[in-house]
């Protein structure tokens, strides 16, 4: 993916869920993203500012690129690498446990630094807050008090099966699933929102 490219600065997420965040956002609007990308650069001209935090390094240089191209200043870029370690192969994957099992490559590595560095950030920090990287349940764990009343949780492929217990943990709150295809594959996927009260 061409970065430099302006037709790549949206978020991977369902074209539903695209349009929703147009309507959603606003220059006042503080946003937190695990997992960046094309929506790293969106956020940061849709939002007042943008926290984004990345677990690969390579990755993480073209989007410094790509931002230092667009001359952007209102986002925070962050790269968090996971720590080896012998028992994050053996933990099941949870809210609490910060481990990744979407790749292979990703077992016996925690993810504990990366996750928690929105514990860095007041309670009710975020108008925002979107769990597409590593390590998921733990994010979606970490995510809730940071945001505002009245703002949003968004969790990209939220069909997959391993973020069910993740999910259900906020069965009370409001859900909003935006189903259908998005930028860059065939297939269709799931993008969920719930709505912190």
């Amino acid at each position: 993916m061409d970065l430099l490219n302006p037709d790549t600065h949206i978020p991977w997420v369902t074209f539903a869920a695209k349009e929703w965040l147009d309507g959603y956002l606003r220059k006042d609007m503080a946003v937190f993203e695990w997992g960046t990308g094309g929506s790293t650069l969106y956020y940061a001209k849709q939002a007042g500012r943008v926290t984004s935090v990345e677990h690969n390094p390579e990755w993480h240089r073209a989007v410094q690129s790509a931002l230092q191209h667009e001359q952007i200043g209102n986002s925070d870029y962050f790269l968090i690498l996971p720590q080896p370690h012998g028992l994050a192969r053996h933990l099941p994957y949870g809210p609490h446990t910060y481990v990744s099992r979407t790749f292979d490559e990703h077992k016996g590595l925690f993810f504990w630094k990366y996750v928690r560095k929105i514990d860095e950030y007041p309670d009710g920090q975020f108008d925002l807050v979107m769990v597409d990287g590593r390590s998921r349940a733990a994010c979606m764990s970490r995510a809730v008090r940071k945001i505002k009343k009245g703002g949003f949780l968004l969790l990209d492929n939220s069909e997959r099966e391993l973020y069910r217990p993740a999910m259900d943990r906020l069965a009370n709150y409001v859900r909003k699933d935006f189903f259908g295809k998005g930028p860059y594959l065939v297939e269709e996927w799931q993008t969920t929102i719930w709505q912190i009260p």
